[in-house]
């Protein structure tokens, strides 16, 4: 998730609030993980239709059918969950790394890829 928070803060700037759906909501240890991980505050929602009820007001809004975003229906919060105290700078040493070993491993990639399409099915 923070390769993919980082590059889309870069272009729209800092996220004014991360909200987290899904069945690993009901995990504490995987929400202060990812938490720790991203260091920031999360929002947690607790429905099964999270993604779709987004893709729908998007298409809602870009149609004309919803004059704002302000306008579209919200999913009650269960709750909060913010980084463990100790556990960020961990992350942020592991995450270092991460990227290191990425671009190291990138160039291998394609073959990985290629081998996996040769498989049968």
């Amino acid at each position: 998730m923070r390769t993919i928070l980082e590059p889309m803060e870069d272009v729209a700037g800092p996220a004014r609030e991360i909200r987290i759906a899904g069945g690993f909501v009901r995990s504490p240890l995987w929400m202060a993980i990812t938490a720790s991980v991203l260091n920031r505050n999360l929002t947690l929602v607790d429905s099964p239709e999270a993604s779709s009820l987004g893709a729908a007001i998007l298409a809602m809004r870009a149609t004309g059918d919803l004059a704002s975003l302000e306008d579209a229906p919200t999913i009650a919060d269960v709750g909060n969950v913010s980084p463990t105290v100790g556990w960020t700078s961990s992350y942020d040493e592991l995450y270092a790394q991460y990227e290191s070993l990425y671009s190291v491993l990138a160039p291998h990639w394609d073959a990985i890829s290629a081998w996996q399409a040769s498989q049968p099915a």
